[in-house]
């Protein structure tokens, strides 16, 4: 066996445990953060927000993508922002926790 190096268990069932460490967070816990600092009482300058991480950014978006759409016309309308896209996502959360929207959350969530 010339040239064979076998590196680790390539097993399905070990492949299969490896894959699941870094799970994807769900939208809303991964905006938590962002909710926070956006919070008046927090008192974080625009500077130290998490907009201003370009890989935080990067996730929020690919996030977005998979989960909520919508919220990306948010960010590309004109004059729209991050800011402005968690701010809907937030009353449209607190809309389907009193059943408003029909258990959209849920749906999206669970994706």
């Amino acid at each position: 066996r010339r040239g064979a190096v076998r590196v680790g268990d390539n097993s399905l069932a070990s492949i299969a445990a490896e894959g699941n460490k870094q799970a994807v967070p769900s939208l809303s816990a991964y905006l938590q953060p962002l909710v926070e600092q956006l919070d008046p009482e927090a008192g974080i300058e625009k500077e130290y927000l998490l907009t201003n991480d370009k890989v935080w950014m990067w996730k929020a978006l690919r996030l977005m993508s998979k989960k909520d759409v919508s919220l990306l016309g948010k960010i590309s309308a004109q004059g729209g922002s991050m800011e402005a896209a968690v701010n809907h996502f937030v009353e449209k959360q607190k809309g389907n926790a009193g059943g408003e929207e029909g258990g959209e959350a849920t749906a999206m969530e669970t994706e």
